[in-house]
């Protein structure tokens, strides 16, 4: 529910937060760091991201914390994902129909049948 925006909740959840929020603040301190991590995404902005990290940091929640933590652990990735428009879902998608290829035909066949069956369905 916090990665939606306040508008697109439903108003009976939205009133279940706010009843939430005035007995936890620390709540909607969080609703906005994870919107401004949103728009770092949306905008492409590698360069504010060290300044969301610094203010997300200062929440002392430890779940933000270990996603900061592994941001810095692998920030060359981060910045290159967050920067460029290229995805690898194809790809992704496809190794995923052959898992399932694999799975459907384990114990029925040799692997050279799981090989025709999957060239003449995917590649041909």
């Amino acid at each position: 529910m916090l990665y939606k925006t306040k508008r697109t909740i439903e108003s009976k959840d939205r009133d279940l937060i706010e009843q939430f929020i005035q007995t936890q603040p620390w709540i909607e301190n969080l609703f906005y760091v994870v919107e401004e991590f949103k728009g770092i995404l949306a905008q492409k902005n590698v360069a504010g991201l060290n300044a969301w990290m610094e203010k997300a940091n200062q929440l002392k929640i430890t779940e933000i914390q270990s996603f900061i933590r592994g941001i810095e652990r692998d920030r060359q990735a981060v910045d290159l994902a967050i920067g460029t428009d290229y995805s690898n879902g194809l790809a992704e998608g496809l190794i995923n129909k052959v898992k399932v290829e694999k799975r459907i035909m384990y114990g029925r066949g040799s692997t050279e049948l799981l090989r025709q069956k999957l060239l003449i369905k995917y590649i041909m």
